[in-house]
């Protein structure tokens, strides 16, 4: 969820992962996204993940 790519970026975890300075440019990504009504970030893994979720009642 685009909550949880805001949390990340924005933690001293996140600017471990990406470097300081992309982490701020991700984490700014993310609350565009989530400004933009957006559920997901549009990372591949969580685009893959909202498909899925999508047709989950025809694979159940």
């Amino acid at each position: 969820m685009v909550d949880g790519l805001i949390a990340f970026a924005g933690s001293e975890a996140g600017a471990q992962v990406f470097g300081a300075e992309t982490a701020k440019k991700v984490e700014a990504h993310g609350k565009e996204l989530k400004a933009a009504g957006v559920k997901y970030c549009d990372c591949p893994a969580c685009a893959a993940a909202e498909a899925i979720l999508g047709k989950k009642d025809e694979l159940c």
